[in-house]
């Protein structure tokens, strides 16, 4: 028997589903990077992954609605270290994804998923949004000001390293807002950022 052939009968032995392994190696192997219109994607038979910008100088993205009639999925942050970003466009007909104010969201839940690392001054989340994303304004070194909502979720590493991030404002009910929000979400901001209500 020959080296291959045990170790597939170990993996089995051990509760491992050779067939489901299999199946995944071949998936990865089908695997493959495109750049279209500047955005780059990670390609499947399946699905199409959006990774982020081609050239990370750029001030502005379009997320088309697919790409060779596959749907697209979001990686987040996709545009973490495209640091000139200010504005990020979604095709209206994208049936997952959709933009406000040039803010990246989930269409079905209005999860914020990415804020514009570029885009500067305050900010209102909008009272639609359900949820901040992991890393959503992740490196976002222009945004001064948050608006919150009683019902925003905020999840972990949210704003970690907006350094000129002064004033979190909310309602009375968002008086421990910060209690709700995930690990880090306020990493390596301002040390004297306050929570305003």
């Amino acid at each position: 028997m020959d080296a291959l052939v045990c170790a597939f009968a170990m993996m089995a032995g051990f509760g491992f589903d050779v067939a489901a392994m299999a199946s995944a190696k071949s998936i990865a192997a089908e695997e493959s990077t495109v750049v279209q219109d500047g955005l780059i994607y990670t390609v499947s038979d399946t699905s199409v992954i959006l990774q982020g910008c081609e050239n990370t100088s750029a001030a502005s993205v379009v997320i088309p609605a697919e790409i060779d009639g596959k749907p697209l999925v979001y990686a987040d942050p996709a545009f973490r270290d495209c640091t000139a970003l200010t504005s990020i466009q979604v095709a209206e007909d994208n049936a997952s994804l959709c933009s406000i104010d040039g803010v990246l969201f989930n269409r079905s839940d209005m999860t914020l998923l990415e804020y514009p690392c570029a885009k500067a001054g305050a900010y209102t989340i909008p009272d639609a949004a359900t949820l901040v994303g992991f890393h959503a304004f992740q490196n976002c070194v222009g945004l001064t000001a948050v608006t919150l909502h009683d019902n925003v979720v905020l999840n972990g590493w949210a704003f970690e390293n907006c350094t000129n991030l002064a004033t979190i404002e909310g309602t009375a009910q968002m008086q421990d807002r910060t209690a709700f929000a995930g690990n880090g979400c306020f990493d390596h901001c301002q040390s004297s950022f306050r929570l305003s209500v």
